[in-house]
């Protein structure tokens, strides 16, 4: 008996949808379709085709900071078996036949079909590609989609339309309404391919979309391509302003994932990550390595410079209470009526608890204040519901660290703050004046820790940096430590004046050879000094560290007397009280070379290496010594 009723369901569900698609079922087995749709029968028949032979993989698209999977992108398989070489073809056949829509709408409840069986209790979203052409087909009808969602027993908020920029938005004039009432519906949409097509940037403007997907040229080899670096940079800004989330799509390697994810962008789609796959249970729903890559070793981040920015961020974190989308406006009078002193609410998917925007107060005062107000908003019949209200706000990851979620405050001038997010979800709000005394923290922290005389990072910056480095897998780095040798007897004969000298003097000098390159510079204490230099070989800085020791020991020369300078050294009092011959001054240095995916190294590891290398490196009459060390 329930079968029956499911039959007459389904059925029924097919003739509302759409006169045509409700025949499908009796077609006869599929033909090929290159030569033409210009029947009925041939429509009918490829109708059918499509129920039988068209599949869907889905491919993870994951959250870039954690690698849990955030949502599905379904990706139409089987055209071949139909007549079509590609995709593209099929929809152009189906546009120019004029059954776009209705071939579509056959497309959408398969996969929304397929997707019910893996969201469950998950709430997975499924992001679903839409031929922009769809929107001015002649056979374009309203609510099928919502039919379909109910039909496989759905959320609203779990499907996202992905809108290519394969066909130009111009020719279709009702191009922006239809996607704003998908959007008042409670979809999301999606540019996809963002940067490769058309408009992208206008229709980012005046769609105003809840992601937008780079295109996979940009993240083809983005850690080593600086403009594309650039490029992306300032795209996922622009989004994080406008409170957009950025996929980086068609991630192919481990460089590409982490430099992505360097750069800002919330989550990440491609190869690398997982093939798009049909048979459901080979479906990866969690990939511990994707999840070690995104994440890192915590206990090398636990002390890093982007801990310590969280630390500041989250204590000045104001935490406004969030309201989920579904509120009444009897919930939201409340929450305001008890939070005076917030002009805004934030709101959350009820479910997932993702961020969506926030109501402001001004937006619903006439409402709130007018006679009939709540009455109006209250009455079911009016039409009106929280999504109408939402707006857009800058949001940014608080794994971003301070200077991205400043880039993005900077972006957003006309804010009076940023939503602060952790995996999509909201954490709290972060206003003007409490980035201003984050920053001031910070500096605060920064001033406390350079070293007074050389104006240098110390100790605690030299260990954030270390600590990164390592975590930078996609990228080989050289570490440099520096120690004079023979300062001691320099300093107890010359004075420790003299001694501030010789170490100021080596601080200009190590500044002006490295101050064309991206390198960090420290002060480890007294007489000893570090050089970090991500992105590097040693093959490539080599001569400009050996060029830094000579023209050092020969400079310092000058602060000693001349019967020194003549004699070669300078005689002082060892700790028995005897006279010893000390050599003129000079520096070793201590190099290593991290090639890039070193993972098995630890900060007390390096230290122990240092050591080590910094003896051999006092033997040698160059002062240097340097070793490598492999993943």
């Amino acid at each position: 008996m329930t079968e029956q009723i499911d039959f007459a369901r389904q059925q029924a569900a097919n003739r509302t949808i759409s006169p045509i698609v409700a025949d499908y079922n009796a077609i006869s087995r599929p033909i090929s379709f290159a030569g033409g749709l210009g029947s009925e029968k041939a429509k009918r028949d490829l109708l059918a085709a499509l129920k039988t032979e068209i599949d869907f993989a889905f491919q993870p698209i994951v959250n870039i900071h954690t690698g849990t999977v955030f949502a599905f992108e379904a990706l139409l398989r089987g055209q071949a078996k139909l007549g079509f070489a590609g995709i593209h073809d099929l929809f152009d056949a189906l546009h120019e036949s004029g059954m776009l829509y209705t071939a579509d709408t056959v497309l959408r409840d398969l996969a929304l079909g397929k997707f019910a069986k893996v969201s469950d209790e998950n709430h997975y979203k499924l992001f679903y590609n839409l031929d922009n052409r769809i929107i001015n087909a002649p056979d374009y009808q309203r609510g099928n989609t919502r039919r379909l969602i109910e039909k496989h027993n759905l959320p609203i908020n779990a499907i996202c339309f992905e809108i290519s920029e394969r066909h130009s938005f111009a020719e279709y004039v009702d191009a922006g309404r239809v996607l704003r009432r998908y959007q008042d519906q409670g979809y999301s949409l999606a540019i996809d391919d963002f940067g490769a097509g058309f408009a992208g940037l206008s229709l980012f403007y005046e769609q105003h979309p809840d992601y937008v997907k780079i295109d996979r040229f940009f993240i083809s080899n983005l850690s080593g391509d600086h403009k594309k670096k650039l490029f992306v940079s300032t795209i996922v800004n622009l989004a994080h302003a406008l409170g957009v989330l950025v996929i980086a799509e068609g991630v192919e390697t481990k460089d590409e994932y982490l430099a992505a994810k360097d750069i800002g962008c919330d989550l990440a789609q491609g190869y690398f990550i997982a093939r798009p796959e049909q048979d459901l249970g080979k479906i990866c729903l969690r990939n511990a390595e994707i999840e070690l890559v995104s994440t890192g070793d915590k206990r090398l981040a636990s002390s890093s410079k982007t801990a310590r920015d969280r630390q500041f961020i989250e204590d000045k974190l104001d935490i406004i209470p969030s309201i989920p989308l579904g509120s009444s406006f009897t919930e939201i009078y409340e929450a305001f009526r008890k939070s005076p002193q917030n002009s805004y609410l934030p709101v959350v998917d009820q479910k997932t608890g993702s961020f969506i925007g926030i109501v402001r107060e001004p937006n619903i005062r006439y409402y709130i204040y007018s006679p009939f107000g709540r009455e109006l908003l209250e009455n079911k019949n009016y039409g009106k519901k929280l999504a109408d209200f939402v707006s857009f706000f800058p949001v940014a990851d608080i794994g971003l660290g301070l200077e991205k979620i400043l880039e993005v405050m900077h972006q957003s001038q006309d804010s009076d703050g940023i939503v602060i997010l952790e995996n999509s979800k909201y954490l709290g709000f972060l206003s003007a004046i409490s980035m201003i005394r984050v920053i001031n923290e910070r500096n605060l922290f920064t001033a406390q820790n350079q070293n007074p005389l050389s104006g240098l990072p110390g100790n605690a910056t030299i260990i954030d940096f270390v600590n990164e480095t390592i975590g930078a897998e996609h990228e080989s780095s050289v570490l440099v430590y520096f120690d004079f040798d023979n300062f001691k007897p320099f300093n107890d004969t010359y004075g420790f004046r003299q001694g501030d000298r010789a170490i100021m003097l080596f601080t200009d000098l190590m500044t002006k050879k490295f101050a064309t390159t991206d390198a960090f510079l420290g002060h480890v204490g007294g007489d000893d000094f570090f050089l970090g230099l991500r992105g590097r070989a040693l093959c490539d800085v080599e001569e400009q560290i050996r060029n830094l020791l000579e023209t050092f020991r020969q400079d310092v020369e000058s602060f000693y007397s001349p019967e020194a300078r003549a004699t070669g050294y300078i005689e002082v009092r060892d700790r028995n009280d005897e006279y010893r011959r000390f050599p003129l001054m000079g520096v070793s240095a201590a190099v290593i070379e991290l090639s890039a995916g070193t993972r098995s190294v630890t900060v007390d590891g390096l230290s122990t290496r240092f050591a080590e290398l910094k003896k051999r490196a006092k033997k040698e009459c160059d002062g240097f010594c340097a070793d490598k060390v492999a993943g």
